[in-house]
């Protein structure tokens, strides 16, 4: 009776390919342990609750289960530990009890992220540094040609204004600083003093950007960790990888800072300086509350001066007027228009970093333009033709209609003489002319689309 039992099995399973093969030799193996060989009605039993599930689509279970763990990984790997706890990547995805409200995340180093391969391979291509108490690792102003990885000690972050220092942050074992330099902005935006003996790993950029390369998960690392500098106050001892700290605190006095030109912004008349517009896409939607609403234009705001400060541009130097949802920053003739365009290369990053991390009623999608004119000062605020050139290149139809067409995280247009002299020379592309036309004024510009959101 056993083999006519075995041969009806073999009858319902060769019907479900492979994986009918594999439950069969699982059905004999448990017919001759847990049968005893001399039990037909519990080889029956087991036969047909074989078949059951066999009939499951054991593909979709088994991947599911794969995508699982692959999720917490990755949420491991950029939130830190303590991500799971938090259930906060991913809605109705708390898998432990949530971190209660007093009891701060604590994001894991940059090295306590790294699996222990990715560790060694850093190890065996860095060249191991130790710097003495005082010694400076990085200079403000210098070009930024390789990472360090902190190993033991401790150091401080500050950047020297009208001729003091700013204390920013400091950093210690675990943690990555000089990464500016592989995002491809070339300036080192503050300086960093050894606090005590620093044992540190160095790698050259190319050899870092190659690293990222080959493990493209490390540059989600290193947005998470921007995202938490963003997020913390000046002085503090967190988890951030950059050389530059944060500058992310709300000042005492939000007219001299924040809400208005910088105190180092000239008197120009007639010189050519670089304009940069930037406003958020969806703000009136009614998806954002009051509140929301507040958040967003605060972050809009923080970002925009972390990208000006990590791409070299003291942001007290620029001209900044805040206009509802948009701002208006007017570098002065000093400022490289390079500099501004890498400094819209790093607000993409520091986009995407808050883009994970944030509801999606608080989520910031901005749209951008830029141009470069002749501006006069008149009681203190720039004016001139070139503003108002690019206040119609930022309300161009065709930038609009992109933005909402391809949920794109930046959208970025700049006017035809920056493109042809600053853009056409730099390591920037995906750039399209595109022709609009706003109000009486007719537009030839470039277009760039950096996106799209939740994919890169």
């Amino acid at each position: 009776m056993r083999g006519s039992v075995l041969h009806a099995a073999r009858s319902v399973l060769g019907h479900l390919g492979p994986s009918g093969a594999l439950l069969l030799v699982l059905v004999q193996v448990l017919v001759l342990v847990q049968a005893g060989r001399s039990d037909p009605l519990a080889m029956a039993v087991l036969v047909c609750a074989a078949a059951f599930l066999a009939r499951s689509d054991w593909t979709r279970v088994l991947a599911g289960a794969r995508d699982g763990r692959a999720l917490a990984e990755s949420a491991y790997q950029v939130y830190g530990p303590h991500a799971l706890a938090s259930g906060s990547f991913g809605p109705g995805f708390p898998i432990m009890e949530p971190a209660r409200p007093d009891e701060p995340r604590v994001p894991a180093t940059f090295w306590e992220s790294l699996s222990v391969v990715e560790q060694k391979e850093l190890e065996e291509g860095a060249t191991p540094r130790t710097f003495a108490l005082g010694a400076t690792l990085f200079r403000e102003g210098e070009h930024a040609d390789f990472v360090l990885i902190i190993r033991s000690g401790r150091t401080k972050i500050y950047v020297t204004e009208k001729g003091h220092e700013r204390l920013l942050a400091e950093r210690g074992p675990g943690q990555l600083i000089g990464e500016r330099a592989a995002l491809r902005v070339n300036v080192r935006s503050a300086t960093v003093v050894a606090l005590d003996t620093v044992e540190a790993l160095m790698l050259s950029t190319l050899d870092f950007a190659n690293f990222i390369s080959r493990h493209p998960h490390v540059l989600k690392i290193v947005e998470s960790q921007i995202y938490n500098r963003l997020t913390e106050g000046p002085g503090q001892s967190g988890n951030g990888c950059s050389e530059g700290g944060s500058e992310t605190h709300r000042p005492a006095d939000p007219g001299e800072d924040d809400r208005g030109g910088g105190p180092g912004f000239p008197h120009v008349d007639g010189h050519h300086c670089t304009i940069l517009r930037t406003d958020i896409v969806g703000f009136a939607s009614n998806k954002r509350t009051a509140d929301d609403r507040l958040f967003i234009q605060d972050m809009h705001l923080r970002m925009t001066r972390e990208s000006f400060r990590r791409a070299g541009i003291l942001w007290d130097s620029c001209y900044l007027r805040p206009i509802g949802d948009e701002l208006l920053v007017v570098a002065p003739p000093s400022i490289a228009t390079t500099r501004v365009i890498e400094a819209l290369g790093v607000l993409y990053t520091v986009l995407k970093a808050y883009h994970r991390r944030s509801a999606p009623a608080v989520q910031v999608r901005l749209r951008a333009a830029v141009h470069v004119g002749p501006l006069t000062t008149n009681d203190g605020e720039p004016g001139g033709d070139p503003l108002i050139h690019s206040a119609r290149l930022l309300d161009a139809g065709v930038l609009r209609r992109s933005m909402a067409e391809t949920e794109a995280l930046l959208g970025v247009l700049a006017s035809t003489y920056v493109y042809e002299n600053v853009i056409k020379n730099m390591d920037a592309d995906g750039y399209r002319q595109v022709r609009a036309r706003v109000k009486e004024t007719q537009l030839v510009a470039w277009m760039r689309l950096s996106g799209p959101a939740l994919t890169q």
